[in-house]
């Protein structure tokens, strides 16, 4: 089962930022999106991928999108779920609407940027007798 890909950012003092991970099986470049929507083809050598931007990336966690040579879009081995028919908006990664989400993370189905969902604790269910709570008992 696969992960999201993590996206590296270091912010530079002239407010930009160079931004690296590495590339899924079949990618050969990354494209960065930056604060005000602008696409930069990142430099691409042995499986790993770097751009510098010239601000902040717009979007936490940041997002990149992955292609082959041709321009198709390659998708990570994100782990695909239960397909979300009412999340109209539009991928930040490729524009497609169309999401999937497990009980850990929500996804593209196209892409694959994705955004790993808040951990939920039940605190009545922690906090009865012989549960594994990590709150103590009141």
């Amino acid at each position: 089962m696969g992960t999201l890909p993590r996206v590296r950012v270091e912010w530079r003092e002239d407010g930009g930022a160079l931004a690296s991970g590495s590339l899924p099986e079949g990618a050969t470049h990354a494209i960065m999106i930056d604060r005000s929507g602008g696409e930069h083809r990142a430099a691409a050598v042995g499986g790993a991928w770097q751009v510098a931007l010239h601000e902040p990336p717009g979007f936490e966690p940041p997002v990149a999108r992955f292609v082959d040579d041709a321009g198709r879009i390659v998708r990570p081995p994100v782990p695909r779920g239960t397909p979300v028919d009412d999340a109209p908006t539009p991928c930040p990664a490729c524009g497609a609407t169309r999401w999937t989400a497990t009980a850990e993370l929500v996804a593209c189905e196209v892409c694959g940027h994705g955004e790993e969902l808040p951990a939920v604790v039940d605190a009545k269910k922690a906090t009865e007798p012989g549960a594994d709570s990590p709150f103590p008992p009141s």
